[in-house]
């Protein structure tokens, strides 16, 4: 099951992965579930890091380095803590792939 939430910028509908920034003090895996909560305040608790890609476009023309990642929650109800986000919602597995055809 997979939660993916709407931004405001996005077009209306279109679902993305929740993302942030790890601040300096903290881990990758620390920074998941920070901002998982802080923007959907779904409790994380083992997380993977599964893929990395670099970003070229970042901040005043560095490269930031995104990092994907697996997070396994630990509470199922999502309160929108984020005036960024417009909705979050769970997904099964089917309609992630049927939303990809």
């Amino acid at each position: 099951v997979f939660s993916l939430v709407v931004q405001k910028k996005f077009r209306p509908g279109m679902y993305t992965c929740l993302s942030g920034f790890v601040e300096s003090v903290e881990s990758a895996e620390d920074a998941v579930r920070r901002e998982v909560f802080e923007e959907s305040g779904i409790s994380v608790g083992a997380v993977s890091i599964v893929a990395t890609q670099p970003w070229p476009t970042g901040r005043a023309g560095a490269c930031e380095l995104m990092i994907g990642c697996f997070a396994q929650a630990e509470s199922t109800d999502i309160i929108l803590h984020d005036k960024e986000l417009e909705d979050a919602r769970w997904f099964s597995r089917d309609q992630v792939q049927a939303a990809y055809q």
